[in-house]
């Protein structure tokens, strides 16, 4: 096999490569493109300053909390060890789609 042509036919495995490369990032660029319009449609007009449900019912927020270690306990230092995890959730009807 010559060097021309070897040349050549590195030349479009590059080409080739190239192009497959760029069509996945324009892909992907797309892609990125559309969550940012459906986040940015679903988000218009919402202020998080503002509760969920303003001016209408209370809004009922459940909290879960889980202890996964209590000691050791010092009454003379004053100090307790307590390891636990807050949960909370509640629902917003201005983000529902």
């Amino acid at each position: 096999v010559n060097t021309k042509e070897n040349n050549r036919n590195l030349t479009a495995l590059l080409y080739f490569v190239d192009k497959a490369l760029g069509s996945q990032t324009d892909e992907g660029k797309l892609y990125s493109e559309n969550i940012t319009r459906i986040l940015d449609k679903l988000l218009d007009g919402y202020d998080n300053r503002l509760r969920p449900g303003f001016g209408g019912a209370v809004t009922e927020v459940k909290t879960d909390i889980y202890v996964t270690s209590f000691g050791p306990v010092s009454d003379v230092e004053m100090v307790r060890l307590i390891i636990n995890y807050i949960h909370q959730g509640f629902g917003n009807s201005s983000l529902f789609f």
